[in-house]
């Protein structure tokens, strides 16, 4: 039964990845996002952090969850977990992308600063949006393909 769990997990996260609409998960990545800037603020960490802090929470709280799971040597929940960081990274490419064209709507606004176009921005790679999300997206597709084949191998053998 839990192949069968694990492959339904791994084709939501294959369509999240791989589609960009939106997602349930996009909800939840996007209170981690959220929460991100406000635990990195800006007057201790400074504004580059505090923009940095909210794609990187969005990576490192799946992330945590992760690890825990492989500490555990629960490597099916490991493999589940790291589907999600895959689609997180996949989410966060999507959103440098979009750097330059600022066209993804944003929570709060036009009023709001974007993330990856104020990040790039100073560091003079705007024009480099493309290739940082590229990327990032092709590091989602290498995690989630290694993780979902980690996590098949992990449940035949068992059932062996």
């Amino acid at each position: 039964m839990k192949i069968f769990g694990f492959i339904l997990a791994s084709l939501y996260f294959f369509f999240c990845i791989y589609s960009s609409e939106w997602h349930f998960i996009n909800t939840v990545d996007l209170i981690f996002h959220e929460a991100g800037h406000t635990l990195v603020p800006t007057f201790i960490f400074g504004e580059i952090a505090t923009a940095l802090g909210g794609s990187i929470f969005q990576i490192f709280i799946p992330l945590i969850c992760a690890v825990y799971f492989l500490r555990r040597k629960d490597i099916f929940s490991f493999a589940i977990l790291m589907m999600w960081v895959a689609e997180n990274i996949a989410n966060v490419s999507r959103y440098a992308s979009d750097a330059l064209k600022m066209e993804l709507p944003l929570l709060g606004g036009d009023n709001v600063i974007h993330d990856w176009n104020f990040i790039l921005g100073n560091f003079n790679l705007l024009m480099k949006a493309e290739l940082i999300a590229s990327i990032l997206y092709a590091l989602s597709w290498v995690i989630f393909v290694y993780v979902f084949f980690l996590g098949i191998s992990t449940l035949l053998q068992k059932r062996v």
